[in-house]
């Protein structure tokens, strides 16, 4: 067993090295990229803004760069969330059809009315021009909804699905899930 994580860290280093344009011992989110984009086992790259998403949960001290530990956490997130992703895909090609799509989220935890996940389903759509959720896709939702969640979590008691909010409440809410530059 040991072995076989020395050999996974080996490869991920050789990985991170080679994205690692600047030699400095951390990577960027354009790096970051690059990096999932070489030997890209997810059949499609990730977008930018997911790849920002993810950066920003796993760069610990918020210096926008990510170490190479923090790298080797991210990747296993990654596979761990690409595994579900595949075992939700039922036709096996690479894309989540409605009923699967619905199927992952719910298996989540994430309760979702069905017209708020009907309204989710089409931007999907419009933007991918397709018949099915694209893993990229996928952690975007994911990510949104389980920072949403957290902060949702943060603010309001136990299992209370309800809540009167302030706007500036809710601002901070989105705010912090998506700062301006």
């Amino acid at each position: 067993m040991a072995a076989n994580q020395d050999a996974e860290r080996a490869r991920l280093w050789a990985k991170f090295q080679a994205c690692d344009k600047d030699k400095n011992g951390s990577i960027t989110v354009d790096e970051l990229r690059a990096s999932l984009l070489s030997g890209c086992d997810y059949q499609r790259p990730f977008s930018y803004e997911v790849c920002r998403m993810m950066m920003s949960m796993y760069d610990k001290n918020r210096n926008g760069r990510l170490t190479f530990d923090e790298y080797v956490n991210l990747d296993g997130y990654i596979r761990n969330w690409y595994g579900y992703f595949t075992r939700n895909d039922v036709n096996r090609d690479g894309r989540l059809e409605h009923r699967d799509f619905q199927t992952a989220i719910t298996g989540l935890g994430f309760r979702l009315n069905q017209d708020f996940f009907n309204q989710i389903w089409m931007d999907l759509m419009k933007g991918a021009g397709s018949n099915g959720v694209v893993f990229d896709q996928f952690m975007h939702v994911c990510i949104v909804m389980q920072m949403l969640t957290n902060a949702w979590n943060k603010r309001v008691p136990n299992n209370v699905t309800t809540l009167e909010i302030e706007h500036v409440d809710f601002a901070s809410i989105i705010m912090g899930i998506r700062p301006i530059r």
